[in-house]
């Protein structure tokens, strides 16, 4: 494990590097929140900035062999865990919080948690809403918004995302 304490936009952050993290191109650390990064996972923004944004209280966890593709976004103001072997497609939008309401916007909604399992594939343009919480060995198709709980081991599409195929248990 190595640890890394460093300077983003001039704020201070704590971040936690397993072993052989691969990161490619321009990644924006930013936040005042702790961040870890498993064993050979891979952050591939050869072609456009991928932006990891953790509040103060906030935690950010990515499991080993993750990988996240160019242009994904990921906010915890509270708690982002991925699992062992996700796979995060170009242009994902993982936030655990709305930021404002829609109606007073001076009023901040409490964030929920996300949660995503092991070997779950996001596809491109996938967005992951407050309180999704999504199941091993599944896969959420391009362009799909996911705000709830997912089963293990299904493929989901659309918006609001809904199982589309069940797989069988190996």
């Amino acid at each position: 494990m190595m640890f890394f304490y460093g300077l983003s936009r001039l704020k201070l952050f704590i971040a936690c590097f397993g072993a052989q993290p691969n990161i490619v191109g321009r990644v924006w650390f930013r936040g005042l929140g702790r961040l870890s990064i498993g064993e050979n996972s891979m952050l591939d923004a050869r072609q456009c900035p991928i932006e990891l944004y953790v509040k103060a209280e906030g935690r950010l966890q990515i499991g080993e062999d993750v990988t996240i593709a160019s242009g994904s976004s990921i906010e915890a103001t509270h708690s982002v865990t991925l699992g062992r072997g996700c796979q995060i497609g170009m242009y994902c939008k993982i936030l655990d919080t709305n930021w404002h309401s829609l109606r007073q916007r001076d009023q901040v909604p409490r964030p929920v948690p996300i949660e995503v399992g092991e070997n779950v594939v996001l596809e491109d343009h996938v967005i992951l809403l407050p309180g999704a919480r999504i199941g091993d060995n599944v896969t959420v198709r391009a362009h799909s918004v996911v705000s709830r709980a997912i089963p293990c081991d299904v493929v989901v599409s659309g918006y609001p995302a809904r199982i589309v195929e069940r797989r069988r248990a190996p």
